[in-house]
Formats: structure tokens, C-alpha cells, sequence
């Protein structure tokens, strides 16, 4: 469930807390949205995709994948994955997962639909967003798919290769 802690300062800030007792802090950012840390959503609509490797991709996903499953470990799902909540650290890819706000326990996901909650709908599973499945741990895991298909499209696009021709040469390349 949610808990709100006193912080140093006097102010109050939300956690919410997983069933393994994982915690999860959600801080105030200050600067553009987020902080001065950009988002993806930032980098996708700017168009700098490109400039970065695979490398740094590599490790922005898996920094991504290692968020996911450490809040589907701590028993909570995320329910609100898209480029705009995930916030890029450094010139090597390092990610963070943001905005909790939708979150909650996923022994608590069948019994809530998204109705008027202000998720992201293409990043949603369609049935969760509808309302006609709970979400789930496979709705994050839908949302994650979306991230790396938008991205890696719009990489190899701007790279200039078609998607099949970069992952053909990305295979070979691992053989």
C-alpha cells in the first residue's frame, strides 16, 4: 500500500510499499518535467535516437528490463510504462523508471480497470485499457515491447537500414 514518510525537511513524500516490503520512494523532481535528466519520449521526439549506439540502448533497456522485474519482485506493477516516464542519466544509457502514480499491488490488479486513470493508451495492452482484462504483469511487459519497438524502429529508420537488414547484421554480428 501507499505510506507517506517525513523526510528531513519537514515535508511529506509517498512510498509505496511492495508485499516482499520493497519500497519505492517517489520523489519530487525538479527542471523540465522530471529534472534535467531527459526523458526518452524527450529523445525519441527530438530525433537524436540516432546519435547514440547500440550500446547505449543495450543498457538503457536492460536498465528498464532490471526495473520492471525488480517492482513485479516487490509484488507491485507499474501500470503506467511509456518513453515519458523513463528518464535517461548519462552519455552510457543508464535509465530510471518514474511516476509511480498509478501503481499499486498486483494481488489489488483485478480489482481495478483504467476507466478515467490518466495512463498512456498506446502503451497500454488494448484489453487493459478497454477494461476488459485486470492489468498484470504482462500489461508491463506489453508496455516495455512498445518501448523497444518504437525505439529500435525509429533508430534503424534513422540509421537509414529497414529493421529486418539491421537485425539480420546485429544477428550475424553475434555469431
Amino acid at each position: 500500500g501507499y505510506i507517506k514518510t517525513l523526510d528531513s525537511n519537514g515535508e511529506y513524500f509517498p512510498q509505496l510499499i511492495g508485499s516482499d516490503g520493497t519500497r519505492i520512494v517517489m520523489s519530487s523532481h525538479e527542471g523540465e518535467l522530471h529534472g534535467t535528466e531527459p526523458s526518452l519520449r524527450s529523445i525519441i521526439r527530438s530525433g537524436h535516437i540516432a546519435a547514440q549506439d547500440e550500446r547505449f540502448w543495450l543498457q538503457c533497456f536492460l536498465d528498464i528490463a532490471t526495473g520492471i522485474l525488480l517492482l513485479h519482485r516487490g509484488g507491485l506493477l507499474h501500470r503506467d510504462l511509456h518513453p515519458g516516464n523513463i528518464l535517461l542519466q548519462d552519455a552510457q544509457g543508464h535509465a530510471v523508471i518514474i511516476d509511480f502514480g498509478l501503481s499499486l499491488p498486483a494481488k489489488e490488479a483485478s480489482q481495478h480497470r483504467y476507466g478515467d486513470a490518466n495512463a498512456a493508451p498506446y502503451w497500454l495492452h488494448p484489453q487493459v485499457y478497454d477494461g476488459t482484462l485486470a492489468p498484470s504483469i504482462h500489461s508491463d511487459l506489453f508496455s516495455f515491447g512498445q518501448i523497444l519497438s518504437r525505439v529500435m524502429d525509429t533508430f534503424v529508420h534513422l540509421r537509414g537500414n529497414s529493421t529486418l537488414t539491421h537485425l539480420a547484421g546485429v544477428y550475424t554480428d553475434l555469431k
